[in-house]
């Protein structure tokens, strides 16, 4: 009887249940996470100079990995990411190309972030692939990658702004 805390078997029920939440928190959750939160570390750090091809192409293969971890923890959406609305801060869509060309002209993402204002069509994952990768792109990575030299100065801050808004 799981109402009867002097019910052994409902006791052992209870310990078995916590075992497995805890081993699965341990090996599955918390390192998913960890590796999400060191991609995106690296992502961001990468997004705040797209001076070069090399440097374009580094953020790409950054956003891929993270990207990676972010699907991986869709199966979970565990803690923090279900408790705050991580999902739609990072991952929503469709981009919102209307406030985006805005966005650009007034060079003022930095400011809309902090202020809690940026909406969840100008950030995320597909604010940055936006920047970096080919519209319409399909196929080896080597093909995909946006020529550096396309990216204006107000999308390369607009995509330093976002993925460090991410890393956060």
């Amino acid at each position: 009887d799981p109402d009867n805390p002097d019910d052994p078997t409902a006791s052992q029920q209870f310990k078995n249940n916590e075992k497995t939440l805890q081993t699965y928190v341990d090996d599955v959750v918390v390192p998913t996470y960890r590796e999400l939160a060191d991609a995106a570390i690296l992502l961001a750090d990468a997004c705040n100079d797209l001076s070069s091809q090399e440097k374009v192409n580094n953020a790409c293969q950054h956003w891929l990995d993270a990207r990676r971890y972010w699907e991986l923890s869709e199966a979970f959406l565990f803690g923090a990411a279900a408790d705050y609305n991580i999902d739609p801060h990072i991952d929503s869509w469709p981009l919102d190309l209307g406030q985006l060309d805005a966005v650009l002209k007034a060079g003022d993402i930095s400011a809309r972030i902090e202020a809690g204002t940026a909406g969840y069509g100008l950030l995320g994952f597909h604010a940055v692939e936006y920047v970096i990768f080919m519209e319409g792109s399909t196929g080896d990575i080597n093909n995909r990658v946006r020529n550096y030299s396309s990216i204006s100065a107000a999308e390369a801050e607009f995509v330093a702004a976002v993925a460090t808004d991410m890393r956060n």
